[in-house]
């Protein structure tokens, strides 16, 4: 690894799951059975249990990838600079939001 420790994901995860708190449900933050320097954290959305998924944050190539797979088995991918790449985490709370809120945003 480069730069990164698994710790870095943990903060990343934790971080997304605490902005995404209010229509997405997470687990717990779990390192992979393959990779243990990769971690994972399963999702379901608050009013769909049908869209559920995993975010999955590992280091690839010197970056850090983060991807989330849906129920509809396509993978979404996100690159972060780094563990303290806001706008890279903006990206991904924005993308949640278009994805798991857009009921909720439309209402208001």
């Amino acid at each position: 690894m480069s730069d990164f420790n698994p710790h870095d994901f943990d903060k990343i995860l934790n971080n997304i799951k605490h902005k995404i708190s209010t229509f997405v449900e997470c687990d717990t933050v779990k390192p992979i059975e393959s990779n243990l320097n990769t971690k994972s954290m399963m999702f379901k959305p608050i009013n769909n249990i049908k869209k559920d998924g995993m975010i999955i944050v590992g280091e690839d190539k010197g970056s850090i990838a983060v991807d989330i797979s849906g129920a509809d088995n396509a993978v979404r991918s996100f690159i972060l600079r780094n563990q303290y790449d806001i706008d890279g985490i903006n990206n991904i709370i924005i993308w949640f939001k278009e994805n798991y809120a857009l009921k909720e945003s439309l209402i208001k």
